[in-house]
């Protein structure tokens, strides 16, 4: 998580830490950082640890992840996804409001693209009423 952590950042930056306290027992944090954002980038840098020491194939994020980190580490995050030979999905919303970087490793390996008037998953919005 260190390697990646220094990453992403041009100056020194306190990584998460795993601790093992006892085989039902744990903490995680970011030292003297309990930030949202900051959580939110520790539990995606676990999972990229994860992912590259395991023999997991691929790993998924959702939409609310990236939205809570901050755009400079969402562009090393992103670099890091792209250099995996292992599948990251990611649901990323409003890619046009990130840096030039995420968005154009957004664009080169984005292989499905949902949004409204008929790009819905199955050609329909589940969340509409019908009218009547």
């Amino acid at each position: 998580m260190k390697h990646f952590n220094d990453s992403l950042y041009t100056d020194a930056r306190k990584a998460p830490r795993l601790h093992l306290n006892s085989y039902n027992s744990y903490t995680f944090e970011t030292p003297d950082d309990t930030g949202t954002g900051t959580n939110y980038k520790g539990m995606v840098l676990y999972n990229l640890a994860v992912l590259y020491l395991m023999v997991l194939p691929a790993i998924a994020h959702d939409s609310l992840i990236p939205k809570n980190i901050s755009d400079g580490a969402i562009d090393g995050i992103m670099k890091i996804y792209a250099g995996t030979d292992k599948q990251v999905f990611i649901a990323f919303d409003k890619q046009d409001s990130y840096p030039k970087g995420t968005r154009r490793i957004l664009a080169d390996n984005m292989v499905l693209k949902l949004s409204d008037n008929n790009s819905e998953l199955y050609g329909e919005s589940w969340n509409k009423e019908e009218s009547k």
